[in-house]
């Protein structure tokens, strides 16, 4: 079994006491959403840069999405 949440402690804690032994991946739409003020406020990217870099991770041939082990290290060298 696999849960996906967002990176809430107090969620994961429970989780893992309910489903002992269940695996658990963090959401991408949260690890989205913490990307963009990390380049914002404490990696200071210009817009362009910050829409670059999500695409990089988010967009159509992107490191968040399936494929090979192969393809994934090359996009995530590129990233």
């Amino acid at each position: 079994m696999i849960m996906v949440t967002d990176n809430e402690r107090a969620i994961i804690n429970g989780i893992y006491m309910a489903f002992p032994g269940c695996s658990r991946k963090q959401c991408s739409k949260h690890i989205k959403d913490n990307i963009l003020p990390q380049m914002t406020d404490k990696i200071v990217k210009s817009t362009i840069d910050r829409k670059k870099i999500v695409d990089m991770i988010f967009g159509t041939n992107a490191v968040a999405t399936k494929h090979d082990s192969a393809t994934f290290e090359k996009r995530n060298i590129n990233l």
